[in-house]
Parts: C-alpha cells; sequence; structure tokens
C-alpha cells in the first residue's frame, strides 16, 4: 500500500472517533455555558488539561469555588505527570 492509501484508510477508520469527540466536546461546552463560564475558559481547559474526564470534573471544581489545593490534589490522583511515571521500554 502506498502512503496515500494508508492515510486514507487511516482517515476512515477514524471517522467514528471523531464523530464521538464532536458529541462530547459539544456537551463540554454547553455545562461549561450553563456553569456561568466564557467561552474561552471552556477553550483555555482544553489546551491544558490532559485527560477528558477531568475537565467534567473541573466544570464542578470551578463552579463551586474549590481551592487550588483540592483541585492540584484530585488532579495529581487522577492523571500523575509523566515525568513522575517510570520509563517502561516497549509500553507504547
Amino acid at each position: 500500500m502506498t502512503r496515500s492509501q494508508i492515510r486514507k484508510y487511516a482517515f476512515i477508520k477514524s471517522i467514528p472517533i471523531m464523530c464521538s469527540y464532536i458529541f462530547v466536546s459539544m456537551a463540554y461546552g454547553i455545562m461549561m455555558e450553563d456553569a456561568g463560564f466564557k467561552w474561552y475558559y471552556s477553550l483555555l481547559v482544553s489546551l491544558t488539561v490532559y485527560t477528558g474526564a477531568f475537565q467534567f470534573v473541573l466544570i464542578t471544581f470551578l463552579s463551586s469555588g474549590a481551592s487550588i489545593i483540592t483541585v492540584a490534589h484530585s488532579t495529581a490522583d487522577e492523571q500523575p505527570p509523566e515525568f513522575l511515571q517510570p520509563y517502561v521500554p516497549g509500553r507504547f
């Protein structure tokens, strides 16, 4: 197979995942808007938060006025930074 055929095949196989992300991102944006945040907060969180599930948790934290220590602790519990995880060859 040529590179263009591989790209086309990969694109076709990824369409269902792309469609699901559209609906998840729309739900996230609607929830942020309902919580009273402007659109650029949603964009900032989407660019900085690694795990998608924590974006939804963060809506509750931000709207309830949780302290930054609570947010940081919850973030570290859910997804520790990559530099704290041991390197295992062949893991990825």
